[in-house]
């Protein structure tokens, strides 16, 4: 039996990750060139996923432009390197690169651990509340009201794992159990995030030799924030653009 072919995966995805994986190749020169050895494929993502994935590129700023003449910017070549730190994730790997030059990237590694992890939200990240128990589920929504951050739930959720974060060499696994379980907090979701996070943060430590140095600096959180939004503003700009008013 022929193993699944990864391009028909590609057709109903994002194609940003193809396009960047592409330009990896020591062949590759330009966007042109991208382009017609992604016209070899057996059967080609659609015109439309591949035009809409070279315009986020280049809104990104790891393409020069969305012309065949455009090539891979400074930017890009490091995105290129951060992907494989996150599986190909174009943003991710964005805000890996952002999150070094900002001073952030403990925090942006642990986010991305987060992100990435299957059916992630605020709720997969505390425990349930213990069924007929009114006084637990009052203690519940308290937990989950004292976590809550004005900035949403991305906030939301690094808020939580850092509170985990923050005990994991302070207390023995028993008592940082009990702690998690009277802060309403999942243990067993927060620990696989925190196996990811270290991964990520150590396969990303290069990027450390590619630090921008004129970068302005900021306080914690507004280096957090600017790291995210040079990987995500893309979807930023969208929302904002469909929003009323």
């Amino acid at each position: 039996n022929l193993e699944p072919d990864p391009v028909l995966a590609i057709r109903k995805e994002r194609t940003e990750p193809l396009i960047l994986d592409i330009f990896k190749k020591p062949d590759i020169q330009n966007l042109g060139d991208a382009l017609d050895y992604v016209q070899e494929f057996i059967e080609p993502p659609p015109e439309n996923l591949l035009k809409s994935g070279i315009k986020t590129l280049a809104a990104m700023k790891i393409i020069s432009g969305d012309t065949e003449e455009d090539v891979l910017t400074e930017r890009g070549q490091k995105v290129a390197l951060a992907s494989k730190a996150v599986s190909g994730d174009v943003q991710m790997a964005s805000m890996l690169v952002s999150s070094f030059d900002y001073r952030c990237d403990y925090e942006i590694a642990a986010l991305v651990a987060i992100l990435s992890y299957k059916d992630i939200s605020v709720k997969r990240l505390m425990r349930p509340p213990i069924k007929g128990d009114k006084r637990d589920g009052e203690k519940h929504k308290a937990k989950k009201k004292s976590f809550t951050h004005e900035m949403g739930d991305i906030f939301t959720m690094l808020k939580m794992y850092m509170t985990y974060y923050q005990r994991v060499k302070k207390m023995t696994r028993n008592v940082l159990m009990e702690y998690c379980y009277d802060n309403c907090l999942e243990y067993k979701v927060l620990s696989s995030i925190r196996r990811d996070h270290l991964k990520i943060w150590r396969e990303s430590r290069f990027l450390e030799d590619y630090r921008d140095p004129d970068v302005r600096r900021f306080d914690r959180f507004t280096n957090i924030l600017f790291s995210i939004i040079h990987g995500y503003y893309i979807n930023i700009a969208k929302k904002m653009k469909g929003a009323k008013g």
